[in-house]
């Protein structure tokens, strides 16, 4: 199973998959830096910078000329006052020519020129010493963007080193193809154990031998695994963007946040960004009419009166629930619609219920009052 390079034709043309991948990374890197400035209150705390990793850089732009992830990132810090002035760049590629084009491409951007702390490029592969080549972890609040091309190099001992001060938040291409069939080979356990770390991957290919799973069941034996490998660094559930291409799953776009609005912020990022119908990409399904709008909207729903009929909650209660991947206004809209067809009474006693376009209001401190759901479908009459 030798892992092949790009060839020249992979950065002639953006995919769909590829430009929704950026804009995901783009879009949270905007509101990440939002959140943290923000926060800070004393005069020198509003002055800090804040930094941008990518391990795996590419030339940053295609063929065609368009934009690949770091002239994307450079852009929109150019165009935002604080960023211009804040904003720390690191970008590493290990294949020389592609770094070439890179150091070519950052040194004719308009935008580059705009930035008060210049962007650092450099050229070393992915190992142990990594972080000694690029000039180590910086001293401020970093998002790390890490897309390999496989999966060798990334390692939950790399991984959690920038993951562990504050304000750090984790995107890596998570090759599930790849490490799932590693995983039923010998010849890789070495590889796989850096990516897991070692009593985690021993104990993932005790679960998957034990139960026999695959499919869907083995995919979240291994993204289970993923979580388990980060949460000793305080690391909450990951939030995962599945890609499906020739209809089978084959990467994930993995966030790895110790903060839970950011995975709030991510999963509503990746929800803006996913393919009619599904939370992810499937490129089976991007060009085909839009049948059944806000299906997953829908089966929230239905399984939220199932699992609730004739009782009384609060909706923090139903928070973090086996749908956790939609995120809380996917929860909010869910019980907006179960509120039009009459299976859910909304009770708030500290915040006053506004119209929006889905329907009223769901506060967060509200109390919600599910029906016993007798054999009453979920679909909106309307």
């Amino acid at each position: 199973m030798a892992i092949k390079k790009p060839s020249g034709d992979f950065f002639s043309l953006p995919t769909e998959a590829s430009r929704r991948k950026q804009r995901i990374v783009v879009k949270y890197h905007a509101a990440w830096s939002q959140v943290l400035r923000s926060r800070t209150n004393s005069p020198a705390k509003i002055r800090q910078n804040l930094a941008y990793v990518d391990l795996f850089a590419g030339p940053g732009k295609y063929g065609d000329q368009s934009l690949s992830t770091p002239l994307l990132i450079i852009e929109a810090a150019a165009r935002d006052p604080y960023m211009r002035e804040h904003l720390l760049t690191r970008f590493n590629e290990g294949d020389p020519a592609l770094e070439d084009m890179l150091e070519k491409n950052i040194a004719e951007s308009e935008a580059a020129k705009q930035l008060r702390h210049p962007p650092k490029v450099t050229c070393a592969r992915v190992e142990e010493d990594i972080l000694r080549e690029i000039g180590g972890i910086p001293p401020c609040p970093t998002l790390l963007f890490a897309d390999p091309w496989g999966y060798k190099g990334l390692s939950v001992d790399l991984l959690s080193k920038f993951l562990r001060p504050f304000g750090n938040d984790l995107i890596f291409f998570f090759n599930y193809n790849r490490i799932s069939s590693g995983l039923n080979c010998s010849l890789f356990d070495e590889t796989i154990d850096k990516v897991f770390g070692t009593q985690v991957a021993t104990a993932l290919r005790a679960r998957i031998a034990l139960q026999k799973v695959k499919g869907p069941e083995k995919e979240r034996l291994i993204v289970d695994a993923v979580g388990e490998a980060f949460s000793p660094f305080g690391a909450q559930t990951p939030v995962y963007y599945p890609f499906h291409a020739k209809g089978r799953l084959s990467h994930h776009l993995m966030f790895i946040s110790k903060a839970p609005l950011g995975n709030e912020i991510m999963k509503g990022v990746m929800a803006g960004e996913s393919t009619r119908g599904t939370f992810g990409f499937d490129e089976a399904t991007e060009t085909q009419p839009l049948l059944f709008p806000d299906l997953n909207i829908e089966e929230l729903g239905r399984d939220l009166l199932q699992r609730f009929a004739g009782q009384t909650v609060s909706f923090s209660d139903i928070g973090v629930h086996k749908h956790a991947q939609l995120g809380i206004p996917a929860h909010k809209k869910a019980i907006q619609l179960l509120e039009r067809q009459g299976e859910v009474v909304v009770l708030s006693y500290e915040k006053a219920r506004r119209l929006t376009a889905h329907g009223i209001s769901v506060p967060d401190d509200a109390i919600l009052v599910f029906s016993k759901g007798d054999a009453r479908g979920t679909e909106d009459p309307n």
